[in-house]
C-alpha cells in the first residue's frame, strides 16, 4: 500500500489551539492600534503581479487557470493583493488607511536556510496614507510589540532599500550588473562585491557601495557613515540617523547591507528576529509607489509575520 502524505511543503498543524491564541493576542494588538482585518482571495490574476512588477520570482509561483482561460496564481503574498483592495474597493474610503490579516500565501520551494515551504501562515498589517519618520517609527515599535508576546528576546534590524539603487544609478550600471551586485549583497560577498567593482574603483559611488554594505551595528555605525563620498548616501544615512532616534535603542540595530529580495520597496525595510530562531520571522518596509501602479497615488508602509516559524517555539 502506497504511503499517504501530504504534498510537498505543506504540512498538518496537530495543534490548533496553539495557533488561535496567536491569532487572538496578534488580533487584540493590531485592533488596539486601530487597524481593521481585511481578506484577499486564494487566488488572484497573475497580471495583478505583472502590472504592479513581481514581488516573488514567476518560478516560484503555483499557477491555475480559472474557466474563461486567464492565469491565475495562489497567493503569493499579501501586500499586492491588499494595495488592489485600496485601490479598488476602497478607493473612497479616506486615507489613512489601516489594515491587518492573518491568512497564507503561496509559494513554490523557496525558504532560505530551512526547509521549502509552500503554504505559509502570516499576519501583518499595511499602512496606507501616511509618510515620514514617525510613520516609520510607529510602524516599527508595533513590530517590536508583537513579537514580544512570544516572551523571548526581540532583535529588529533596519535599513534602507534605496540606498544601493542610488548607489548603483550614479554609476550607470546595466541591469545585469545592478542584479549581479545585488546578489553578492544579498550573501555578504563583501570580498567579491569589492572585485565586481575593481573597474569603477575610482567612482565615489562605488567605494560607498564597497564600505557602507558591510557596516551593520548600533548608532556608531551610522556615525562610521555619515562621512560618505555621494549626497546620496549621506542623505540617506541622515534619514536613518533621525529614525534611530525616535526609536528604543533595545531591540533596534543597522544594516546596510540588507537589501530585500522583494523590488517594490521604496525606503525603510526591516527585518525581525527572536532568540531560538536564527532567521527572520518578520520582515517589511515603506513602499510608496505600489498603489500608484494600480490607480491610486499614496505612500504606504507594511510587514509580514511568518506564524509557522513563530509556533515552532511556542
Amino acid at each position: 500500500m502506497n504511503h499517504i502524505g501530504v504534498p510537498e511543503g505543506t504540512g498538518d498543524i496537530i495543534d490548533c489551539r496553539k495557533l488561535r491564541e496567536s491569532q487572538e493576542k496578534l488580533s487584540g494588538i493590531f485592533a488596539k492600534h486601530g487597524f481593521t482585518e481585511v481578506s484577499t482571495p486564494i487566488l488572484e490574476y497573475y497580471d495583478l503581479f505583472l502590472r504592479t512588477g513581481t514581488p516573488i520570482n514567476e518560478q516560484f509561483m503555483l499557477k491555475a487557470i480559472d474557466s474563461s482561460g486567464r492565469i491565475c496564481v495562489l497567493r503569493p503574498d499579501s501586500t499586492t493583493p491588499i494595495a488592489r483592495l485600496a485601490a479598488t474597493r476602497l478607493s473612497k474610503e479616506h486615507l489613512p488607511l489601516k489594515l491587518w490579516y492573518i491568512q497564507p500565501v503561496f509559494r513554490s520551494g523557496i525558504s532560505p536556510g530551512t526547509p521549502a515551504r509552500s503554504q505559509i501562515l502570516q499576519a501583518g498589517v499595511e499602512y496606507i496614507g501616511e509618510s515620514g519618520l514617525q510613520a516609520d517609527a510607529d510602524m516599527l515599535s508595533l513590530c517590536a510589540e508583537c513579537l514580544s508576546w512570544c516572551d523571548r528576546e526581540v532583535h529588529i534590524e533596519i535599513s534602507w532599500a534605496g540606498i544601493f539603487t542610488a548607489l548603483c544609478k550614479e554609476l550607470c550600471l546595466p541591469p545585469e550588473k545592478t542584479d549581479i551586485l545585488r546578489a553578492l549583497v544579498l550573501r555578504k560577498s563583501f570580498a567579491a562585491l569589492k572585485e565586481s567593482l575593481q573597474p569603477y574603483s575610482d567612482a565615489p559611488a562605488a567605494l560607498d557601495l564597497i564600505d557602507i554594505m558591510c557596516l551593520s551595528g548600533g548608532t556608531e555605525v551610522l556615525a562610521q557613515a555619515a562621512g560618505c563620498r555621494t549626497k546620496a548616501a549621506r542623505d540617506i544615512v541622515g534619514r536613518l540617523s533621525k529614525l534611530m532616534e525616535l526609536l528604543p535603542k533595545s531591540c533596534f540595530s543597522v544594516d546596510l547591507g540588507m537589501l530585500h529580495p522583494i523590488e517594490y520597496y521604496t525606503g525603510l525595510v526591516f527585518k525581525g528576529y527572536i532568540s531560538g530562531i536564527g532567521y527572520e520571522v518578520l520582515t517589511g518596509g515603506r513602499y510608496d509607489n505600489l498603489l500608484g501602479l494600480l490607480g491610486r497615488d499614496a505612500p504606504a508602509i507594511g510587514f509580514a509575520m511568518d506564524l509557522d516559524r513563530l509556533l515552532t517555539i511556542i
